[in-house]
């Protein structure tokens, strides 16, 4: 009788696989961070309804993500 996949450790699998593919890409490239809260400021002045950026460097916001919580 096969086992039963396990969907959610799946799912936090993936979810780690993403992060960490982000915060790379970060470590690559910290202008994307500063592009990002750009674009988040020119929603705002659009009136969208966006959550303020977090403060920070591009590597604080990539060891948050490889280390699983604030450093």
């Amino acid at each position: 009788m096969p086992s039963a996949v396990n969907k959610e450790s799946v799912n936090d699998r993936a979810k780690l696989i993403m992060h960490r593919l982000i915060a790379r890409r970060l470590a690559r490239d910290p202008a994307l961070v500063e592009r990002a809260r750009d674009f988040v400021r020119r929603r705002l002045a659009e009136g969208g309804r966006w959550i303020a950026p977090r403060s920070g460097t591009a590597s604080s916001a990539a060891a948050q993500r490889t280390s699983g919580g604030p450093s």
